[in-house]
């Protein structure tokens, strides 16, 4: 079993706050793309909707332009939170500290979901298969219970290292 406990660094917020901007705009893109393409059928045969569908085009690449450079003073980054692993049980416990009902009904995950972790120096980014968009950020100094090394070995088949930016 592994515990992470505590609230994430100023640091770590921001580089993955960039992060996951990067991949909610990536989950954007086709609307994107297909809003031009639209856009451009439509204005070529002079339809009114044209405008329309231009307008929201832009819009949606101006809210992926925003994910990307959001600032990350999000409360919910600043939560203390809980990430257990339960290895036996294939769980993952995502508790925050100050959010109604939570503690009721942590998020939970499979630990045979993961796709990757992601090792950036001081904290991890986990992964899950099927789903780009909900990652888990595990800061290691906030590691309470079981070792680094331990959590290296249960998952060394899952981890790549990235350098440190």
């Amino acid at each position: 079993m592994f515990v992470f406990y505590g609230s994430l660094k100023n640091e770590i917020i921001k580089q993955s706050s960039v992060k996951q901007g990067l991949c909610y705009s990536l989950v954007m893109l086709p609307f994107i793309i297909l809003g031009i393409i639209i856009s451009i059928i439509l204005g070529v045969f002079k339809i009114r909707a044209f405008v329309g569908i231009l307008s929201l085009t832009l819009i949606l690449i101006l809210i992926s332009i925003m994910l990307i450079f959001a600032s990350p003073r999000s409360i919910v980054h600043r939560l203390p939170q809980r990430i257990t692993f339960k290895m036996e049980e294939n769980l993952i416990t995502i508790e925050k500290e100050g959010l109604k009902d939570n503690y009721l009904n942590p998020k939970t995950k499979y630990i045979t979901k993961i796709k990757k972790i992601i090792d950036y120096g001081d904290w991890y980014l986990i992964i899950f298969k099927g789903d780009i968009t909900d990652s888990i950020i595990c800061e290691k100094d906030l590691l309470i219970y079981g070792t680094i090394n331990e959590f290296d070995q249960s998952f060394q088949n899952l981890i790549v290292i990235k350098n440190k930016k």
